[in-house]
């Protein structure tokens, strides 16, 4: 609950402004917990989480977006951007063994579509549309 705590609590409109960016680095497997801003009273927050509608969380967002994308593209994106720090073979059974895998249990369980303010196909970067919500 780092990101409750540290993190989303503290930016609401009754916090103190003071936050924590980030708890726990993965790529560099530091702690930043001790690494305090004090944010302008007028901030916007924007949060990019894989998970962040789930219960625990909605109730600190003002507006929602879905970035929608399907399964085989996420993969195809991921085992990208994570080859050269996890090798090939081994960021491919990352994303489709494990990312996937929550992100299904995730869509099954809270069906984030469903909580959002706007859905966003984003299939290709250079042309991303929204999608009427249903």
């Amino acid at each position: 609950m780092s990101a409750r705590e540290l993190l989303l609590t503290p930016a609401g409109v009754i916090g103190s402004g003071s936050v924590v960016l980030c708890a726990h680095d993965p790529l560099t497997s530091k702690d930043h917990r001790d690494v305090v801003v004090d944010a302008p009273v007028d901030s916007v927050l924007i949060v990019d989480s894989v998970f962040a509608m789930r219960p625990e969380y909605i109730e600190f967002w003002d507006f929602t977006i879905w970035l929608d994308v399907n399964a085989d593209v996420s993969l195809e994106r991921g085992v990208r951007r994570d080859a050269a720090m996890e090798g090939s073979d081994s960021a491919e059974r990352l994303h489709r063994d494990r990312y996937r895998v929550a992100e299904e249990i995730y869509v099954t369980e809270v069906d984030p579509r469903s909580l959002v303010d706007v859905v966003i196909d984003n299939t290709h970067f250079s042309h991303p549309r929204i999608i009427p919500l249903e």
